[in-house]
């Protein structure tokens, strides 16, 4: 198990106000940013601010976040990144002032797609994790970051002989910004359980 951290990291789309530790992150999101790519909005949005590291095969990351969001679409989870037409995220959405979003994007070869489900306005806290198995992966929730709920099972077509990464975003779609917190975040061998 190695704290994400300690690791080597980069930043996607760096944002302006952020503090970041040996164990955890926060960052204010900026207005106007978004991962989507194309499918049914047509639009194309690349600029959600993103924390990467390298995403090894036969790995898992967990990460435990808290947020408090101002206006529909503000967002943050878990961003796995090949390239801007190769991706996919996990996050909580806003929705309305009685519900959020938890949802998954996964965008292969410049579409996204969007599945969701609906949970109460009242959780400000997710705990995510996604797991490699080559170009397959896992994406998993938890309220408490011990007992995993499926989402779905997923596979990126472009992902073979390029690099893949792993970190944690957040972003404001609409004209809005939030503070997001992420801590507990590991590196482990993989979770992914036949």
């Amino acid at each position: 198990m190695t704290n994400f951290f300690t690791l080597p990291l980069h930043w996607k789309s760096e944002p302006k106000q952020k503090k970041i530790t040996n164990t955890t992150l926060s960052f204010i999101t900026e207005p106007y940013t978004d991962m989507w790519q194309r499918t049914h909005y047509g639009f194309q949005h690349e600029n959600a601010p993103a924390i990467l590291t390298h995403f090894d095969d036969m790995k898992s990351i967990e990460c435990s976040s808290q947020f408090h969001f101002n206006q529909l679409y503000d967002q943050c989870g878990l961003l796995l990144y090949i390239n801007e037409d190769n991706w996919a995220k996990v996050s909580i959405e806003f929705a309305s002032s009685s519900e959020l979003w938890l949802g998954s994007v996964v965008t292969n070869i410049g579409y996204s797609d969007w599945a969701f489900t609906t949970i109460p306005y009242t959780i400000d806290h997710m705990g995510y994790r996604i797991s490699r198995k080559g170009s397959d992966f896992l994406v998993e929730y938890s309220y408490d970051n011990i007992i995993f709920h499926s989402i779905r099972i997923f596979h990126l077509h472009e992902l073979e002989n390029k690099d893949i990464y792993i970190g944690l975003y957040g972003c404001s779609p609409g004209n809005s910004s939030f503070q997001c917190q992420f801590n507990d975040v590991w590196i482990k061998d993989s979770q992914w359980q036949e």
